[in-house]
């Protein structure tokens, strides 16, 4: 799935295979063997590449695998079963990968500038320039994410148990409802 709701200064597509035409910028956190991912073809002002971006090698079941624009329009988010890189698309050796994991859920906040990352436990956003706000736990195992409207993101904490809804300020990540947790 390639999602494109913000504004890119590139194209991307998922690819099967790599291209013949000579190696690829390989991905993968903590300096991991790359053993499968997700293949990908950047075209971007400054040339076109390929990469590998390597899967997480343990996940949950929900995990997500899907590439998306972000708020800046010269980088791309690639989440391979629940990693999510951010790739600058000019220097793609330039990247970081979201240290929370796995990414269950992505929506696209366009009107605030920023692409929400949901958790199992908690609900991150990242602007332009990065990480935006991240909230504290909200679930004990499982968040669902509805469309983000009017500058809040709902949704609900832990859907298959003791279900409880929250809401998050997408300007400032402070949320209402959820679980509370006495170590936060």
């Amino acid at each position: 799935m390639i999602e494109l709701a913000f504004a890119a200064g590139y194209d991307v597509q998922a690819l099967d295979e790599l291209p013949a035409a000579g190696g690829a910028h390989e991905f993968a956190r903590d300096g991991r063997v790359v053993d499968g991912g997700v293949l990908i073809e950047v075209f971007a002002e400054h040339g076109a590449w390929a990469g590998l971006v390597a899967n997480a090698p343990e996940s949950v079941a929900a995990a997500h695998t899907a590439i998306y624009s972000t708020p800046s329009p010269n980088m791309v988010c690639v989440v391979a079963r629940g990693d999510a890189y951010f790739i600058d698309v000019d220097a793609p050796e330039r990247w970081w990968v979201l240290e929370d994991s796995p990414v269950v859920a992505v929506r696209s906040a366009t009107a605030e500038g920023l692409l929400v990352l949901a958790t199992p436990r908690r609900v991150v956003a990242v602007g332009r320039d990065g990480v935006a706000w991240r909230t504290p736990r909200l679930a004990i195992d499982g968040i669902e994410l509805a469309a983000p409207t009017d500058g809040e993101l709902r949704g609900i904490a832990d859907p298959r148990d003791d279900a409880e809804e929250f809401v998050v300020d997408l300007r400032t990540g402070r949320h209402e409802g959820g679980f509370s947790f006495p170590d936060q």
